[in-house]
C-alpha cells in the first residue's frame, strides 16, 4: 500500500513542491531509489492537489474519484454508493463536494484535518503534520499506547488530526470550507439463524475464488507474495490458488526466528515442498544487537499506532529486498472471524487490544491518573439477547480491526500494496447470519481448509515471532531500557517518578533464559485445548490483569520516540521556499 495525500487549499504556494517533499519524508531511507512518487493537480480542480508516495503499480485519480486499496468492482466508486465490497478508502468530487470515507472494517485508514487555510485528507499522520507545519500532542494517545500498546480508539497523536469513522461517509464543501458527515446505510447486520450454513460455505467459497482471480488478473505484471504459516488462512488462499491454477502466479514467503518446535517456518517449509513450491524463507534476528536504530524505523513506519514490532527487528530489510525484488502485492490472510470468548469488559478491551491502564493492578501511580481520566469510554457493552460469540465477533470488526489490523497494514505502506481477499463486508454480513454452533472458531475456514488442503501437515504450529520482552530478557537489552528511560526527553510530560518505579522494578527483574517449554507450560496448553470454552475463559476472567515493567518500559521509550518523530514532521516544511 502506497501513501496517499490530497489537499485542497486558499493559498497554493509551492504546493506542489510541499507535497513532494512529504513524500520524501514517507520513504524508507531503504528504498529512496527505488521508490517513484506522484505530484500533481486533482483533476483540473483550482488549487486542488494530490499525491502517492510509491506510486507504481496503483492506480491514479481516475474522472474525480481515487480508490485507496481495492474493490470488487471498480466502477462501484463513482456511484452515489457506499456499499461497495473490498478492502479500501475513497476520495470523490460528488454534487459539488469532495466525498471521502472507508469500508466497513475500517481496514484501509483515512485521516483528515481542515483550518482556514488548507483541508487535508491522507492515510498518514505524519503528512498532514508536515503539510499543517504544527504538532498539537494528544495526550490520550499517550495513555493508550501505555496500557494496550496502539494509539487508541479512533484518535491521532496530534489532537487536530481526526480519523475517518469506518460507518461514516465524509464530505467537504469548499464553497462553505467545512465539514460534514452522514451514517453509511445498510450497517446493521442480520439476525442470527438467517443464513444456511451449506449456503454460506459455498457463497464464501465462489468470492474467494473470485477475489484470487481478480487479484492475479488485474495485477498480471506485478510479482505476487503469499506469506505462508501453518495456519488456516494462508493455507486455504494457497489451496484455493492451486484449485484455480494461478498458484504459479504465486510467490511464497515466512518470516522468523529458528526454533526447535514445529512453529510456523517449519510448517510452512513442508507446505512448500508439498506443493513444490521455492520458498522465500526469511530468519529474522534472534537477538538485537543495536535497538536504537531498530526502534526508531519502526516508529517512522508505523506512525505510532501500534507497538508490535517484532517482526521488524531486521530494521525492514525484509520488505527493503522485496521492493528492490519488485514485488508490489502482498496477498494477505486477514481475516475479522475471531476465535475465543470474552465474558466482560475488561476480557473485551483485552481480546481486542484496547486495555486501560485501570484494568492493570501494576498501574497505581498517581502520576498516571491523569492519564487514566483520559482515556476515552469505549461502548464494549452486550446487547440485550446478543449471544457471547455474536458479541465477540461484532467487537472484533468494528473495533479490533479498524484500530490493530489496518495498523498493521500501515507498517508495510510504503513498501507494499496489500490484498486481503477475506477482508469483504459481505461475507461478513453472511456470517453473522449464521446459527452460532457454524461459527465457533473459523469453522467455515477449516471446513473449507479440509477440502482444499491435501497435505496432510498438522495446523498446530506455533507461532515463530518471538514477543517483543523476549528482546529485552538479555543484559544487553536490561540495559538498553534502563539506559533509554533516564535518557527520554520528555520524561516531565511521562512522569519522572512513574519513570524512577518502572527503571526500579526493571534493574530488580533478574534476566531469566528460555531453553525449554518447562511442564507447567505444557500442562497449561493441555488444559487450554481441554477445558470447555465458557470454564476456561471464566478462569481467566477471575484473574488479575498485570503489565510487564519491560513492555512498560520499551513502551514509554517509544512513546519518547512519536512524540519526538512528530515534532520533527512538523518542523520538515521549514526548507520549502514560501
Amino acid at each position: 500500500m502506497a501513501q496517499y495525500i490530497f489537499v485542497k487549499t486558499r493559498n497554493n504556494s509551492n504546493m506542489l513542491e510541499k507535497l513532494e517533499c512529504v513524500c520524501e519524508l514517507l520513504t524508507p531511507d531503504e528504498i529512496k531509489k527505488t521508490s517513484d512518487n506522484f505530484v500533481g493537480k486533482w483533476g483540473g480542480k483550482f488549487n486542488s492537489y494530490y499525491a502517492i508516495q510509491n506510486s507504481k503499480g496503483v492506480e491514479l485519480e481516475n474522472n474525480g474519484a481515487l480508490l485507496i486499496g481495492w474493490v470488487d468492482e471498480i466502477n462501484s466508486i463513482y456511484k452515489d454508493t457506499t456499499d461497495i465490497n473490498g478492502s479500501y478508502a475513497v476520495i470523490k468530487d460528488f454534487k459539488n463536494k469532495l466525498s471521502f470515507f472507508c469500508d466497513q472494517f475500517g481496514s484501509r485508514t483515512l485521516w483528515y484535518y481542515l483550518d482556514n487555510e488548507n483541508f487535508i485528507i491522507s492515510t498518514s499522520q505524519r503528512a498532514i503534520v508536515a503539510l499543517k507545519n504544527s504538532f498539537h500532542l494528544n495526550k490520550e494517545s499517550i495513555a493508550w499506547y501505555l496500557s494496550a500498546g496502539c494509539q487508541g480508539p479512533f484518535i491521532s497523536w496530534d489532537k487536530n488530526i481526526i480519523q475517518v469513522l469506518p460507518d461514516f461517509q465524509y464530505y467537504f464543501d469548499d464553497e462553505n470550507w467545512s465539514i460534514s458527515s452522514i451514517k453509511k446505510k445498510d450497517l446493521l447486520l442480520p439476525k442470527p439463524n438467517t443464513t444456511k450454513k451449506a449456503e454460506f460455505i459455498n457463497f464464501f467459497e465462489k468470492k474467494l475464488k473470485k477475489s484470487l482471480l481478480d487479484i492475479i488478473r488485474k495485477n498480471n505484471e506485478e510479482k505476487k507474495l503469499l506469506p505462508i504459516s501453518g495456519g488456516l488462512d494462508s493455507r486455504l488462499l494457497l489451496g484455493l490458488s492451486d484449485d484455480l491454477k494461478i498458484i504459479n502466479n504465486l510467490d511464497l514467503i515466512n518470516w522468523g526466528v529458528k526454533s526447535n518446535l514445529f512453529d510456523d517456518k517449519k510448517a510452512a517449509t513442508e507446505i512448500s515442498k508439498f506443493y513444490d513450491k521455492e520458498l522465500i524463507d526469511i530468519y529474522l534476528p534472534e537477538k538485537i544487537e543495536v535497538f536504537d536504530p531498530m526502534l526508531n524505523n519502526f516508529v517512522a513506519q508505523s506512525e505510532g499506532r501500534i507497538d508490535h514490532f517484532n517482526a521488524f527487528t531486521d530494521c525492514f530489510n525484509l520488505w527493503k529486498s522485496l521492493n528492490q525484488s519488485n514485488y508490489k502485492i502482498i496477498i494477505r490472510g486477514d481475516i475479522p472471524y475471531p476465535t475465543g470468548l470474552h465474558l466482560n469488559d475488561k476480557q473485551a478491551r483485552q481480546k481486542i487490544g484496547l486495555e486501560k491502564l485501570s484494568d492493570f493492578m501494576n498501574f497505581n501511580h498517581p502520576e498516571l491518573d491523569i492519564y487514566k481520566n483520559l482515556q476515552t469510554h469505549c461502548d464494549l457493552s452486550r446487547y440485550t439477547d446478543e449471544s457471547l460469540i455474536r458479541w465477540r465477533d461484532r467487537l472484533y470488526a468494528s473495533w479490533r480491526v479498524p484500530i490493530i489490523l489496518a495498523g498493521f497494514t500501515q507498517l508495510m505502506s510504503a513498501y507494499s500494496e496489500n490484498r486481503t481477499p477475506m477482508m469483504d463486508w459481505e461475507l461478513f454480513k453472511e456470517y453473522m447470519g449464521l446459527p452460532d454452533k457454524n461459527k465457533g472458531n473459523k469453522l467455515h475456514i477449516r471446513e473449507l481448509w479440509g477440502k482444499y488442503d491435501k497435505t496432510n501437515i498438522s495446523d498446530s504450529a506455533v507461532p515463530s515471532l518471538k514477543h517483543m520482552t523476549d528482546y529485552f530478557n538479555t543484559k544487553e537489552g536490561k540495559e538498553y531500557l534502563l539506559q533509554g528511560l533516564e535518557n527520554l526527553t520528555n520524561a516531565e510530560l511521562l512522569g519522572k517518578n512513574f519513570i524512577k518505579e518502572v527503571s526500579g522494578k526493571l534493574a530488580a527483574n533478574k534476566i531469566t533464559k528460555k531453553t525449554k517449554v518447562s511442564y507447567i507450560s505444557k500442562f497449561k496448553i493441555f488444559l487450554s485445548k481441554k477445558l470447555p470454552p465458557y470454564l476456561k475463559y471464566y478462569l481467566k476472567s477471575k484473574q488479575p490483569m498485570y503489565l510487564s515493567y519491560v513492555a512498560v518500559a520499551y513502551r514509554l521509550i517509544l512513546v519518547d520516540k512519536i512524540i519526538n518523530l512528530y515534532v520533527s514532521d512538523s518542523n520538515s516544511m521549514n526548507k520549502v521556499r514560501n
